[in-house]
């Protein structure tokens, strides 16, 4: 982008990338070269890892080296286009098992919540 009378030098945005100010809009812009742009391969790869592999959304992101809020969106997108009545009854998750740590957590949340309602 010119540097010229009309674009100066804004400052930096957080890819580093100069941004430049319109002295006749007021709008604020990068240069377009510079522009990221995420590629329909990426895209499709994160919802894959999400969907198929089971890949938490930010370990995908730091994979990937893209926002977790873009992998999120991504997923969502993605499955605004499945079909759930595709799926047999065999196919859905009857039950989940939880680890022992998540009660004895809230046991210990209930007793300590017992006890200072004690002391008051």
């Amino acid at each position: 982008m010119e540097n010229g009378k009309r674009y100066v030098k804004y400052g930096k945005d957080s890819y580093k990338r100069q941004r430049y100010l319109d002295k006749i809009t007021g709008k604020v812009c990068i240069d377009p070269a510079e522009s990221r742009v995420i590629q329909p391969h990426v895209k499709e790869l994160a919802v894959k890892m999400v969907c198929k592999e089971g890949i938490s959304f930010r370990k995908t992101s730091r994979i990937l080296n893209v926002s977790h809020n873009s992998v999120m969106r991504w997923v969502d997108k993605a499955s605004e286009c499945v079909d759930f009545k595709d799926f047999n009854e065999y196919d859905m998750v009857e039950s989940v098992e939880v680890d022992e740590i998540y009660f004895i957590t809230n046991k210990k949340k209930l007793e300590t919540n017992m006890n200072t309602s004690m002391l008051q």
